[in-house]
C-alpha cells in the first residue's frame, strides 16, 4: 500500500501541474489521484501508518504488536488526511467548501503531528511516529501554502496566458443575462482551446 500511496502522490503532484498547464485531461486526472489519496488514508489508513502490507489486512498477526490506541490513532489521522485531501481537491478546482474542508483538515492534523513530535523526541516506536509525521507534514505544509490563494486568484494564474479570456469571462459574469456577453465568452474560450 505503501506504493501505491507514493504513486498516487507522484501522479497527484503531475495532474496538478498538467491541470495549471491547461494540458486536457489535467482536471481528471487531478480528480482522479487526489480523491484516489483521500479514499486510501480514509479507508485504509489503520494499516497504511502502521506498516501493515495490504495482502496482511485480515490477519491477526499483523496485529499482535500494535496497541489499540495506535490503530485508532491511524484511523482518526486518516479521517484527517481524507479531510485535507479533499481541500485541497476543492481548492486546486475552486469548488465550494474548499476552506472549511482544508481548515478542518489542518486543524485535525495538527493534533496528530503535535503528539507524533512529542512521541518521537521522547524515543518511543520511532518508526511508527515517523510515518505519522512525514504524511501530516507534507499534507500540513501543501494546505499552508495554497490556503492564503482565493479561487480568483487560482483562476487568474491558471489563465495568465489568456487576457483577453480572462476579460470576458469577467464582464459575462458580471451580467450573466447578456447574451452578447455569452457569445463573446465562448468565444474567447473557443480560442483558447485552439491555441493549445
Amino acid at each position: 500500500m505503501k506504493k501505491t500511496e507514493i504513486i498516487l502522490a507522484i501522479l497527484a503532484v503531475i495532474a496538478v501541474m498538467l491541470n495549471y498547464l491547461l494540458v486536457p485531461g489535467g482536471v481528471m486526472l487531478t480528480v482522479l489521484t487526489l480523491s484516489s489519496l483521500s479514499c486510501l488514508y480514509f479507508a485504509f489508513s489503520f494499516a497504511l501508518l502502521n506498516d501493515i502490507r495490504f495482502r496482511n489486512i485480515f490477519k491477526s498477526d499483523s496485529y499482535k504488536n500494535i496497541g489499540a490506541l495506535k490503530i485508532v490513532g491511524a484511523i482518526g489521522t486518516g479521517w484527517a488526511l481524507s479531510m485535507a485531501m479533499n481541500g485541497l481537491l476543492f481548492k486546486l478546482l475552486y469548488w465550494p467548501g474548499a476552506a472549511v474542508s482544508i481548515v478542518g483538515g489542518m486543524v485535525s492534523l495538527s493534533i496528530p503531528f503535535i503528539i507524533c513530535v512529542v512521541k518521537y523526541v521522547l524515543g518511543s516506536n520511532r518508526a511508527y511516529y515517523s510515518r505519522v509525521l512525514i504524511r501530516t507534514g507534507i499534507v500540513i505544509t501543501c494546505c499552508v501554502f495554497i490556503m492564503p490563494f482565493s479561487s480568483e486568484q487560482l483562476h487568474q494564474f491558471k489563465y495568465r496566458n489568456y487576457p483577453s479570456f480572462l476579460e470576458a469571462e469577467k464582464q459575462y459574469h458580471e451580467n450573466p443575462d447578456n447574451q452578447e456577453l455569452l457569445n463573446k465568452y465562448e468565444e474567447e474560450r473557443q480560442k483558447m482551446d485552439e491555441q493549445q
